[in-house]
């Protein structure tokens, strides 16, 4: 027959017990990450603050008042391949140039690729809520004439600018979609999208700059993690009985 001194059980008891209390801590930040995660609200990623730059491969966007040196998420734009990417402040934004000929505009087939990173460069799965053109002169806005296609979650859609005699007319949002039945919508969640500049029509040529973007972060997905916290709650309980009696 066996004994175990009670010293040794006394440590096999803490031992335990730090184990299951690390647990509990993860499963409790866990569901707090869940809980704040379904509550988001829209946040808007700038591209028209800090230092111009230009014919760069990949520009970061960023919440108000965060930077490359510090930040919660970055919404990183890059041009697809031969072409480069330039940022302008003073509400000019984005531009993107290809071959490395004409200005920063971006036009017809030119394309800009976001994609959502957290501060360790995971990716972070979103929806978009829309986007803001350069404002300073009605060239770097979207007309009502004009054209892009907005590819998200394996659907493309195209999209309308806005009349120049319109209210915010520099914001583009699903109702500015071209067919009103076929927008992107919350239910269109990625890690990633793009903006491909298209022909307009009725003689206009698609021309703009991009002031910023604006997401909804994904609902994290839910996991059981309450049943397995009141597990564990219930072993706590029990090693404080053993406890007690030793």
């Amino acid at each position: 027959m066996f004994f175990v001194s009670s010293l040794s059980a006394s440590n096999l008891i803490n031992d335990l017990e730090n184990i299951i209390m690390n647990k509990l801590n993860t499963l409790t930040l866990a569901i707090a990450l869940a809980a704040s995660a379904s509550s988001n609200a829209a946040i808007t990623f700038q591209f028209a603050t800090g230092a111009a730059t230009y014919g760069e491969t990949v520009v970061g966007g960023f919440l108000t008042g965060q930077s490359g040196a510090g930040f919660t998420y970055k919404l990183k734009a890059t041009p697809d391949s031969g072409a480069v990417l330039a940022k302008q402040v003073s509400n000019i934004g984005l531009g993107v140039k290809t071959g490395g000929a004409g200005n920063w505009y971006i036009t017809s087939g030119e394309v800009i690729n976001f994609s959502l990173v957290d501060s360790d460069n995971n990716p972070v799965a979103f929806s978009l809520d829309g986007f803001k053109m350069g404002f300073n002169t009605a060239q770097q806005k979207l007309e009502e004439n004009e054209r892009v296609n907005v590819e998200i979650a394996g659907n493309t859609y195209l999209v309308g600018g806005n009349a120049l005699t319109e209210s915010n007319n520099a914001q583009i949002l699903a109702s500015d979609c071209m067919d009103a039945n076929n927008c992107w919508s919350s239910s269109d969640t990625a890690t990633s999208f793009r903006i491909v500049g298209a022909d307009g029509v009725n003689g206009a040529t698609t021309s703009y700059r991009l002031n910023n973007v604006r997401l909804t972060l994904a609902p994290v997905t839910a996991v059981p993690v309450p049943a397995a916290a009141w597990l564990l709650g219930s072993a706590l309980m029990g090693l404080a009985v053993a406890k007690r009696r030793k």
